[in-house]
């Protein structure tokens, strides 16, 4: 997997993890949110997860998640989520899994319970389970995993849910069958932000989503362009709750037409009337040429200092 990729995807993950524990645990795992007393926050223990790991842990798994939660008994209880999201998941992960486990069972002196996420392809090891034996002394630990390819031939119920993490499998299982290729990646993000649109989510899911579905499904520049284009006409009665990443674009073009006019009219004051040409030419500079005209043209006293300038640049 390209490694800008994985880290989209960790800090995708991440993202809906640190906005919507309570939803991901009961679309992957209902059983245990059903025992969990959901009036009481979460406490989030990231940064000492952190210092559990294996230290010949390969890569950077910013989706592993630590919180510590109440069951309905009252009695308090540790949920580790470790994810699984480059390549196969195999032995490391199960071995990994073991590892955090007792760790944080002897720091927090706490029941803990290990939850595991595999986004990619599974191999042939079975997994949610560590298995050691030497010389008698036999070790076995097992533990939940949701995979994501388990729901393939699923789109339907996927489909029909209102948990966001429908759209997450969903999402994910498309991305599985673009096989990388431009068009079907194209396709792939349009129908999942149309559906994203129809759903109706409340703006802090649409905004999770909508984020989610940007870190992971990537379009060459101008495709990305062409998609919020069609998408802006697509929605014209009904506009997109969230910021995607054209609109982040057109945020960044707006921003600097505004600073555009804004140096033009302290240009007026400072060397009067400037004519069509010299106004195109100041327009077709870059963001961080009209910031050193900004600064310039305070010392600007007639306009042939703007000329010097902009004949100076041009040839720079």
């Amino acid at each position: 997997m390209p490694t800008r990729l994985k880290l989209d995807q960790d800090n995708a993950w991440k993202d809906m993890l640190d906005r919507h524990f309570s939803e991901f645990i009961e679309y992957f795992f209902p059983a245990i949110h059903a025992a969990i007393d959901w009036s009481r926050q979460p406490i989030f223990l990231d940064k000492e997860l952190a210092k559990l790991g294996p230290k010949n842990a390969q890569g950077k798994r910013l989706a592993d998640k630590l919180a510590k939660v109440w069951r309905r008994t009252g009695a308090p209880l540790c949920v580790a989520l470790h994810s699984e999201i480059e390549g196969r998941a195999g032995t490391a992960f199960n071995a990994r899994m073991y590892i955090y486990n007792y760790r944080i069972a002897d720091r927090e002196n706490c029941p803990v319970v290990s939850l595991g996420i595999v986004t990619g392809p599974a191999g042939r090891v079975v997994l949610g389970r560590y298995e050691t034996e030497l010389w008698g002394c036999r070790l076995r630990f097992e533990f939940p995993v949701a995979k994501l390819v388990d729901w393939r031939g699923h789109e339907k119920e996927l489909l029909a849910s209102g948990n966001p993490f429908a759209l997450v499998v969903l999402a994910h299982l498309r991305v599985l069958t673009t096989k990388g290729e431009t068009s079907r990646k194209y396709a792939a993000k349009r129908e999942l932000l149309l559906l994203l649109a129809a759903r109706g989510y409340s703006r802090a899911y649409a905004e999770s989503l909508l984020r989610f579905l940007d870190w992971l499904i990537t379009l060459p520049e101008e495709l990305e362009q062409k998609l919020g284009d069609e998408l802006a006409e697509l929605s014209e009665d009904k506009p997109m709750p969230y910021v995607t990443s054209w609109e982040r674009r057109g945020r960044k073009e707006g921003r600097q037409e505004g600073q555009l006019d804004l140096v033009l009219k302290l240009l007026k004051h400072k060397v009067g009337t400037l004519s069509a040409e010299l106004r195109a030419q100041i327009g077709t500079l870059p963001e961080h040429r009209l910031q050193e005209l900004a600064t310039a043209l305070l010392e600007f006293t007639q306009r042939a200092d703007l000329e010097i300038w902009l004949k100076r640049r041009k040839t720079s």
